[in-house]
């Protein structure tokens, strides 16, 4: 993993489209070198857990819709629209356009500071990315060169600048994806130790 001055970067941010593999990459981050994962959209899926025991969901019914294969499946309780078009849209449209640009990134910044090994999966916007960087961490891109992008047209898929890019290009097998993940934390270790030997 890597280090600043012999201790173990703390922040990972994950970047890419939808279904590029962030989540497989975050939680192999959590299973094999202890990150814990505190994503930018964790407030609002809270939201909308709260919103769906509201209509009248158990739990299992609200995992599908959040977390789950329901997801990108209309839904009745959102009048056709998706859940996935409803967290979208209460992220960007509700959050950082009518309440405050830097309302998620002010959240996650708290939860980060004290937490220890953090991993973002879902850094989407510039403000999130500069607040990981702020924390000494980086950004990693992951492509999915097998599996085209969707034509959502949504501003939380635009993308946003990342320090290195790796590439999940094996369906159905992370395996190559997860050994880039270490390849790019042990070039950090190597990175931050020459940067402090110059010094």
């Amino acid at each position: 993993m890597g280090e600043r001055g012999g201790m173990t970067k703390r922040v990972i941010a994950l970047a890419g489209p939808i279904g590029a593999g962030k989540s497989t990459a975050a939680q192999y981050l959590a299973d094999r070198h202890g990150y814990e994962r505190i994503r930018f959209a964790a407030p609002l899926k809270s939201m909308m857990r709260a919103f769906y025991a509201s209509a009248g969901l158990d739990p299992v019914e609200i995992e599908a819709r959040i977390e789950g294969g329901l997801k990108e499946a209309p839904d009745p309780v959102l009048l056709g629209r998706t859940p996935r078009r409803a967290m979208q849209t209460l992220g960007t449209e509700w959050g950082r356009n009518l309440i405050a640009p830097e309302l998620w990134v002010h959240a996650w910044s708290g939860a980060a500071r004290r937490a220890g090994l953090v991993v973002a999966e879902d850094c989407r916007f510039a403000n999130e990315a500069a607040a990981v960087r702020e924390l000494g961490g980086i950004v990693i891109g992951i492509e999915c060169p097998w599996r085209p992008r969707p034509a959502d047209g949504h501003a939380s898929e635009d993308g946003v600048e990342v320090d290195v890019t790796i590439a999940n290009d094996k369906p159905g097998n992370p395996e190559t994806m997860f050994r880039r993940l270490d390849e790019v934390l042990a070039e950090e270790v190597s990175g931050f130790r020459t940067a402090g030997s110059a010094a």
